[in-house]
């Protein structure tokens, strides 16, 4: 995941977001298919989009960890 170039995922997102407002003000809510892809494709595609681009990075991030919490748990509480 290093070489993603994340700019540009997201503004892909941004204008799949913007095409699916722009289907939900101006097509018509008759067409089952057009009312599918708006109120439900768009956004769940969004969200494992975003999903995905977080969650393999959540506790990868460095210097991060209870390792960083240690110098103020060891003021408070000194090991025994």
């Amino acid at each position: 995941m290093e070489n993603l170039d994340y700019d540009a995922i997201f503004s892909a997102a941004g204008t799949a977001a913007m095409a699916g407002w722009l289907m939900l003000i101006f097509l018509p809510r008759r067409f089952a298919l057009l009312f599918a892809i708006s109120q439900f494709i768009i956004p769940f595609g969004l969200s494992l989009l975003y999903a995905g681009l977080i969650l393999p990075n959540l506790f990868t991030v460095e210097g991060g960890g209870s390792g960083s919490a240690d110098p103020a748990l060891y003021a408070i509480f000194p090991p025994i």
